[in-house]
């Protein structure tokens, strides 16, 4: 399991958290937590990653009132807001298999233990498996499961579905998701 988060991902949480000034966040958040957000966030820097599960967990309570469906299309516009910008060059047109391989190192130099697999099924069909994240964080698997679907639109300019194949919040070994297109 990731030890740390770059500020990058981190740091969406905390500006959301930050503007609601009602105190509604402060239940779900630990003293090390509010530590951590009191001070600067870098993009480049690590955090811990109690602190990013702790934010996400409390973002998704209090503005998605749990609705994974919502995580769900939180990671296509964040795909949109990153992959677009920062991570342009990996777009590769066509090519999802090669996309992938791109955005999973993406996804390792935000995480300190995470990567995914990519299983190749057919032309127009891959299988997702991450590894090295929470198994319980069922949030941000719906999240990641949005970003890559919307992520593979932008590389095939075709529609994309998605599906979980296996859960680890649900007990499986790991979290699969299936990409059809």
């Amino acid at each position: 399991m990731s030890d740390k988060v770059k500020g990058s991902i981190l740091l969406p949480w905390v500006k959301i958290i930050k503007a609601n000034k009602s105190g509604i966040y402060d239940k779900y958040l630990t003293e090390d937590d509010k530590n951590v957000m009191n001070k600067r966030i870098l993009p480049s820097s690590w955090y811990p990653f109690e602190t990013y599960k702790n934010c996400t967990n409390a973002v998704v309570q209090v503005e998605a009132k749990g609705n994974m469906e919502t995580c769900h299309q939180w990671g296509r516009a964040y795909c949109d807001g990153v992959m677009t910008t920062f991570y342009s060059q990996s777009i590769v047109k066509g090519k999802p298999e090669a996309a992938i391989k791109k955005f999973s190192f993406v996804v390792s130099t935000m995480f300190e233990s995470g990567k995914l697999e990519v299983d190749h099924v057919s032309d127009g069909e891959i299988v997702v498996s991450c590894l090295g994240i929470d198994p319980h964080m069922e949030a941000w698997y719906y999240v990641m499961r949005g970003w890559i679907e919307r992520f593979l639109e932008l590389c095939m300019d075709k529609d994309v579905k998605s599906e979980f194949v296996s859960r680890s919040w649900k007990g499986d070994p790991n979290t699969k998701v299936k990409f059809t297109w």
